[in-house]
């Protein structure tokens, strides 16, 4: 596939074992070992350990890692530090291989796949917003029929009440019926801290299709 994989496993079968071209092996932080998988029970007998026939040379390689230094001075190890000490020649980068940008893609894409997103998310939970649809024409009706006048005086203070009220119930009404958006948005807020600290988009990228769904 001419790529490299890096795998994380604990105790894998001998069968994924043998699959592996080199094996890094760590413990508590430290790089117990890495290079050719065939190296690996060569250099464990170096140091007076040898993997028994009845057991697997992942769970053996588990109960040995304690050997940080040892490997430095094995040939495998002195040949891993002497490529490193060489300092990586830029020249021979691609120029896509480094990120330079904050983001990876532009204001626009940010804004269009966040935008998206919302919308995917507004199609799962249609039931809710087709409920609070029917919900809010129903009230708008009723609404309409106690506040409705051919002509309504607007000559005196106590008139003008009757306008703030129409005001104030249409806004309560607005009101109450986006606490069960703000519910849904309460539990993707970890998502979004965790997405927004990864550097997946800044924090108006997800506030502005929130806000227009």
């Amino acid at each position: 596939m001419d790529v490299t994989m890096i795998i994380s496993l604990l105790q894998p079968a001998p069968e994924t074992f043998e699959l592996f071209d080199d094996i890094i092996l760590l413990s508590e932080g430290q790089v117990v070992y890495q290079g050719p998988r065939e190296n690996i029970l060569e250099f464990f007998e170096s140091v007076g350990f040898k993997c028994p026939k009845r057991k697997g040379v992942a769970d053996f390689l588990q109960e040995c890692p304690e050997f940080v230094d040892r490997f430095s001075s094995f040939h495998v190890g002195q040949n891993l530090f002497d490529e490193l000490s060489i300092p990586y020649d830029k020249t021979n980068t691609h120029p896509a291989a480094l990120v330079t940008d904050k983001y990876g893609i532009s204001n626009l894409e940010l804004f269009n796949a966040c935008l998206a997103r919302e919308w995917l998310l507004m199609k799962r939970n249609s039931f809710l917003y087709i409920f609070k649809t029917f919900q809010l024409t129903i009230m708008s009706i009723i609404a309409f029929t106690v506040f409705y006048r051919t002509e309504m005086k607007h000559g005196q203070l106590v008139d003008g009440g009757k306008f703030y009220g129409a005001l104030f119930f249409s806004l309560l009404n607005v009101m109450f019926n986006g606490t069960a958006e703000l519910a849904l948005t309460i539990f993707r807020l970890p998502t979004f801290f965790k997405q927004r600290d990864a550097l997946f988009y800044p924090a108006w990228a997800f506030a502005l299709p929130s806000l227009a769904s």
